[in-house]
């Protein structure tokens, strides 16, 4: 579930799948850390996965996620808490309105 929130909160378009630039920063939420040329491999991996090039879809996603997240799933917790001051409706979005009133 952490795993699929991540994936959600960094699909900043929403189109259901991680564009190359928005994997990076989906892994590191969930604690993975990955060099330059690490990240390339998995990108590669994970668009071979999915169904269009260039997109890494939420299967191939979680599957990878599951098996390189730490053990501890410090960086996921952290950031779903986060993610749940923010959103007080609980929909899975964050309304500006939901901002303001947090700030």
């Amino acid at each position: 579930m952490l795993i699929r929130e991540t994936f959600i909160i960094n699909d900043t378009d929403a189109d259901g799948r991680l564009s190359i630039a928005q994997l990076a920063p989906a892994l590191k939420d969930l604690g993975i850390i990955l060099s330059e040329d690490e990240l390339k491999a998995v990108a590669h991996k994970l668009e071979v996965q999915s169904s269009k090039r260039d997109f890494i879809e939420l299967p191939a996603f979680c599957s990878y996620a599951k098996e390189a997240m730490p053990e501890d799933g410090e960086g996921v917790i952290g950031l779903v808490e986060a993610f749940k001051v923010f959103n007080r409706s609980g929909n899975g979005l964050i309304t500006p309105k939901e901002v303001v009133h947090v700030m």
